[in-house]
């Protein structure tokens, strides 16, 4: 790559936004059945999305042997997050926000129940009046 060339922007050498790749996240969970890895949503998009081939070759100045462009799916998929169109149940699992509703709810059909801290597991539902 010239260094004219690599001296610009990420956006001007063609690279996408973290915004702009957020729909093409989504469709990539979607796809994949609605819950998938982190590692597959970045792989999916990057298999389908447009010219990613040469996307590909634009790597960080002070990083070249590290991509862009799956740097920027993964925020993208941090912003799914963030907005809400995604839930992570576990760590490096995501799923959509439907899929995420139903697995809850079959959570809690079978006595269990969130702890009031993020990030935390799950704990077993208890009888007492705190608890409801």
């Amino acid at each position: 790559m010239s260094p004219e060339k690599n001296s610009a922007s990420f956006t001007d050498q063609g690279i996408p936004t973290h915004q702009e790749l957020v729909i093409p996240a989504l469709q990539a969970v979607a796809s994949l059945g609605g819950s998938a890895e982190s590692g597959e949503i970045v792989d999916y998009v990057i298999e389908h999305y447009p010219n990613s081939e040469s996307l590909l070759e634009i790597t960080y100045p002070k990083r070249p042997s590290v991509a862009v462009l799956p740097e920027r799916v993964a925020w993208a998929r941090s912003m799914a997050k963030l907005i809400g169109a995604l839930e992570q149940p576990t760590r490096g699992h995501v799923s959509d926000y439907e899929t995420g509703r139903r697995s809850t709810s079959i959570t809690r059909r079978k006595g269990i129940r969130e702890s009031p801290r993020p990030g935390s597991r799950l704990l077993p539902s208890t009888t007492t009046k705190e608890a409801q």
